[in-house]
């Protein structure tokens, strides 16, 4: 289902004495209202998602377990998907990669995540991973 245009908030449409008010509440909620019918309908896109994207650099054995990079997930997630793979040594040659890349997370004591392993990807190269966390 879509959601209607709003209909925008006029100050035509009160009595004289309140046209003041209502034209100072329209300045404010008629872009709001606008905004949220946009998003409603479909139009979602990365600036409007509570999601974190982190962008970062790793190097994994031929097991998937990272021989170095920065590993720590400061933040609590429930999953991911790695949105985009990169030779790290040159950004612009196509990566090798046998499958999607896809993260295992152990969970530390203070409640941060740490990547225990990056499976499909070719050990000992260096990639660049961009992951979006939920």
């Amino acid at each position: 289902m879509r959601l209607s245009l709003a209909r925008r908030i006029k100050a035509e449409n009160v009595p004289p004495e309140m046209q003041d008010t209502m034209n100072n509440l329209a300045i404010i909620m008629n872009p709001f209202i606008e905004d949220v019918t946009t998003i409603l309908n479909g139009r979602i896109d990365f600036d409007n998602l509570a999601f974190p994207i982190r962008q970062f650099e790793i190097i994994v054995n031929d097991k998937g377990i990272p021989l170095f990079g920065d590993l720590d997930i400061n933040f609590q997630i429930r999953g991911h998907n790695v949105i985009n793979v990169q030779d790290a040594n040159n950004i612009n040659t196509i990566p090798e990669v046998t499958k999607v890349p896809f993260i295992l997370f152990t969970q530390s004591n203070q409640g941060t995540m740490k990547i225990a392993k990056v499976l499909n990807l070719l050990p000992n190269r260096k990639y660049l991973l961009t992951v979006i966390f939920y």
